[in-house]
């Protein structure tokens, strides 16, 4: 299957399932996937939408209204998708069709918003939406505060299908700031399944958090995972569920210790990428806890908390590899 590529946001879409496929080639205009190949990725993207119960219905899509509409109707039509009540994975296990051109949705050029609203709106083809739309699929990975989506970008197989079965919440209530917080969450989640997976070299991931707000669909902001670092060694043996609290903490501007978590991930991540030392992080862990023993008993049990991590995972992870 050859798909034409149109630089704009929703090619990274297109180029997430062909990783996913593997057998692909790829030039300045074009993604060519092989055909048995891209079924298969489709059939796991059916299988995504199965599992969170994903809908054809507007709250579960990216196009906006009204703008959108019209496409939308027409790619409907084409698949014989009359009821807009019915599961999404639907659409997925049909045979990709080629039902003409339709005006680029907002999902396709989120980056394109305000050279659009001058009048200049281009049309895609719908083959490239209907794929461009399995892509949102596979990469969305969780949901979070204010509407707001994670998206994940990453030159592997398999990781995105197995993490998106493995999520035990397709939803949390986190902001998507501090980057280092979503980072070591989302790497965490990574390493629950990357045993699953088998061998495989992980470098990098990029993420990027979208917002559907009719009758826009926009990029909020992005950033870059270094997969490599956060899942090395040294890094695979501190991501834990514990990890995963603090983070989650750090990212919720209801925690009354946020601001205390914020500083803490910051120093696992700087100490797991190499930037920190692991003195650091103990000199900062035990003193707060030594400052803060008159405390009510809640922030205590927290802040004890955080020092059993640090004494006994991360000093005994220094300890093992001579660091200290």
């Amino acid at each position: 299957m050859k798909v034409q590529l149109y630089n704009v946001f929703a090619d990274n879409y297109i180029l997430q399932l062909a990783y996913e496929a593997e057998d692909y080639t790829i030039s300045s205009n074009y993604v060519e996937i092989e055909d048995e190949k891209i079924i298969k990725v489709l059939n796991k993207v059916a299988e995504i939408a199965d599992h969170k119960a994903l809908m054809t219905k507007d709250k579960d899509l990216p196009f906006t209204k009204p703008n959108d509409t019209n496409a939308r109707d027409i790619i409907f039509k084409c698949y014989n998708i009359i009821d807009t009540e019915i599961l999404l994975s639907t659409l997925f296990k049909q045979e990709v069709k080629e039902c003409g051109k339709v005006t680029a949705p907002a999902f396709i050029k989120p980056e394109r918003y305000e050279y659009d609203k001058a009048g200049k709106r281009f049309q895609v083809s719908t083959q490239y939406v209907v794929l461009a739309l399995a892509g949102w699929v596979l990469t969305k990975v969780i949901d979070i505060k204010d509407g707001k989506e994670v998206h994940m970008f990453m030159p592997n197989k398999d990781i995105l299908y197995n993490l998106q079965l493995n999520l035990e919440s397709g939803k949390l209530d986190i902001l998507e700031k501090p980057e280092t917080a979503l980072s070591l969450l989302l790497a965490s989640e990574i390493n629950n399944v990357i045993d699953t997976v088998g061998a495989v070299k992980l470098n990098y991931a990029h993420v990027y958090i979208m917002k559907k707000k009719d009758p826009l669909y926009m990029i909020s902001s992005g950033s870059m995972i270094e997969l490599g670092k956060l899942l090395s060694e040294k890094g695979r043996q501190l991501l834990n569920r514990q990890l995963e609290t603090f983070a989650k903490k750090a990212l919720n501007e209801k925690d009354d210790m946020r601001t205390y978590y914020i500083r803490l991930v910051n120093y696992i991540y700087e100490y797991i990428t190499g930037s920190r030392r692991i003195e650091d992080i103990i000199y900062f862990a035990n003193r707060d806890l030594m400052l803060n023993k008159d405390s009510n008993v809640e922030k205590v049990k927290e802040l004890k908390q955080v020092v059993n991590y640090v004494n006994n995972v991360l000093f005994n992870e220094a300890l093992r590899e001579g660091l200290i």
